[in-house]
């Protein structure tokens, strides 16, 4: 299971978690309206205190991060149980690899260029306007 984990379970999760996410239109207390991504929590959202800038949430991005590790973790435990061994050549665990590095590198770029600011946690309360699901490729949709 180990050689699993190593092999398909990290860059899988990478992968599914840079892919898949939630948007969140949210009115924070004493703030603007704002928009915010994460699954299962919101854990980037455009920063205040600049245009273009982020604010990340390290709790909540290790959750989701955590979140996502379990749900691949439980899905390849039992595939490993019905099939004595999944492992899938090396040519696919290097294309795996290479994708997920790649979108370390992609999201690297982005944290960079974006006046980020890091948080320990979000610290004020929000009321939830709007939400839905996105793949990384699709643009947030305009709330009315």
């Amino acid at each position: 299971m180990k050689e699993l984990i190593k092999k398909l379970i990290l860059p899988i999760t990478i992968i599914s978690f840079a892919l898949v996410t939630k948007w969140w239109y949210v009115l924070p207390t004493d703030a603007r309206e704002t928009f915010f991504w994460g699954f299962p929590f919101a854990f980037v959202g455009e920063g205040w205190h600049t245009s273009g800038s982020l604010q990340f949430f390290i709790l909540e991005w290790l959750a989701d991060l955590c979140i996502f590790f379990l749900f691949w973790l439980g899905i390849f435990y039992v595939l490993n149980q019905v099939a004595e061994c999944i492992m899938p050549p090396k040519w696919i665990i290097r294309a795996l690899w290479t994708l997920s590095l790649l979108v370390i590198l992609g999201y690297g770029v982005v944290i960079a260029c974006s006046y980020p600011i890091f948080k320990l946690k979000r610290d004020w309360d929000w009321e939830v306007i709007g939400s839905g699901y996105k793949f990384i490729w699709q643009q947030t949709p305009p709330v009315n």
